[in-house]
């Protein structure tokens, strides 16, 4: 799994494919970002249109953010949902994690 640093830009490549595994471009496609242990909703449900059959989701650093103070890494979950073919759905799943910067300088001995 991809680590991110706290409020970092980061950027997942969607993949579409049908049910044999053969490249797709839908016809329209949807995202949202959650955080696994807390269930926030980071970024709310998001359509796009792809050009072909992949497609950049570009996440601000500002949505990269520790949610709980306490953690020194949270999972964000980034959900996809696409069609194509007129009537065919597919889904995806990505996850990353946020590494929170106040636990890498305690790591390194700095104080906050």
């Amino acid at each position: 799994m991809e680590r991110v640093n706290e409020g970092s830009f980061h950027k997942i490549t969607v993949s579409f494919t049908d049910e044999e595994g053969n490249a797709v471009t839908p016809d329209l496609g949807s995202y949202r970002i959650d955080d696994l242990s807390s269930g926030t909703e980071i970024i709310p449900a998001t359509d796009f249109t792809p050009a072909g059959s992949s497609y950049d989701i570009e996440i601000p650093g500002e949505n990269n953010s520790i949610l709980n103070p306490v953690h020194d890494v949270e999972t964000r979950i980034v959900s996809v949902i696409f069609s194509y073919g007129g009537s065919k759905e597919g889904t995806a799943e990505y996850r990353y994690w946020i590494q929170g910067l106040d636990y890498l300088g305690l790591l390194l001995g700095e104080s906050s």
